[in-house]
């Protein structure tokens, strides 16, 4: 069986880039993965602050795509950006870790026609980049063994109860992954 996902599917949402899941990095908490990634390919300040404000998934994808100056090496760096960010997004709770190796042992293809590197593409030859680092990640966590022993509790406000592996995030000291590419800027839980 496929599982085609992307932000409009009811069932497969989650699995989205654009899901409503705070990821932590740093010392910032990010609305959604689709805004960790798209911060990672600024440079200037400006862009950090515009992408980590922005107010929806929707418009910081926009915002990145808008970028006049990005990293020079972002063409050679973006699918291991990617795979960080999926690794945190999948990871941090115990209810996404079970979502996503729940899917196995399904093929999931991010159904984004208009997309022919991370989606299915417009006549489905798409390279469907994001469904198959996806996969990786489930295949190593399946393999790895390690889940998340505890539920982050997101409320309206942010983090309240964030735990991950018997530890808070804080004691945790999570290092960013972008190395120093978060220093400041970005969006803290409100």
């Amino acid at each position: 069986m496929e599982i085609r996902f992307n932000s409009k599917t009811p069932e497969w949402e989650w699995l989205s880039s654009f899901y409503p899941h705070p990821l932590k990095a740093g010392l910032s908490v990010w609305p959604s993965l689709e805004h960790l990634y798209q911060y990672a390919k600024c440079v200037r300040q400006e862009d950090k602050d515009a992408i980590a404000n922005a107010t929806t998934p929707a418009s910081a994808k926009r915002l990145g795509r808008e970028l006049k100056v990005i990293r020079s090496d972002w063409d050679e760096i973006k699918e291991e950006r990617m795979q960080r960010c999926l690794r945190w997004k999948f990871t941090s709770t115990e209810s996404m870790y079970l979502l996503l190796t729940g899917t196995d042992p399904h093929r999931l293809i991010h159904h984004a026609p208009w997309d022919a590197y991370w989606g299915s593409g417009s006549a489905g030859q798409g390279l469907n980049r994001q469904g198959e680092l996806t996969m990786s990640l489930r295949s190593a966590l399946l393999t790895e063994k390690v889940r998340p022993r505890t539920v982050a509790v997101v409320g309206s406000r942010g983090f309240t109860d964030a735990r991950f592996l018997g530890q808070t995030l804080e004691d945790l000291r999570l290092e960013s992954p972008f190395n120093t590419l978060i220093s400041g800027g970005a969006r803290g839980a409100d």
